[in-house]
C-alpha cells in the first residue's frame, strides 16, 4: 500500500533480516531453455550453420541457463552448438546474426 508520506508497507515487508531491501533476482525458465535448444538443433539439421545462430533473452539468469543447457547436451556438442552466442538483448544491440532465437 502506498501512503502520501512515501512509506510503502509492501516494500517494508520485503526487507531482509539485515534491514536491507530485497534484491530483485534475474529470471530463468529451464523449460523454455530446453525447448530452445531442441529448436536450435532442428535448425542445424535444416542447414543453418551454428556460427550463424544467436540466442537473445532479456534476463542474465536465462543467459546462464541457456549456456548450461547447450553445454550439457551431447547432440549439441556433435553438431557444434555446445557454445553458441547467447546474449542479453542489451549486449546484443548493434550486432547482426542470420538466425536469431
Amino acid at each position: 500500500m502506498y501512503r502520501e508520506d512515501g512509506h510503502d508497507a509492501a516494500e517494508e515487508a520485503k526487507m531482509h533480516r539485515s534491514g536491507q531491501p530485497a534484491v530483485h533476482q534475474s529470471r530463468a525458465n529451464p523449460g523454455e531453455s530446453r525447448f530452445l535448444v531442441h529448436y536450435a538443433k532442428l535448425l542445424v539439421r535444416c542447414g543453418v550453420a551454428p556460427k550463424d545462430m544467436t540466442v537473445i533473452t532479456p534476463y542474465n539468469r536465462q543467459v546462464e541457463t541457456l549456456r548450461m543447457t547447450f553445454g550439457e547436451d551431447a547432440e549439441c556438442a556433435r553438431v557444434g552448438l555446445d557454445r553458441p552466442r547467447v546474449n542479453t538483448v542489451d549486449s546484443f544491440q548493434g550486432q547482426e546474426a542470420d538466425c536469431v532465437l
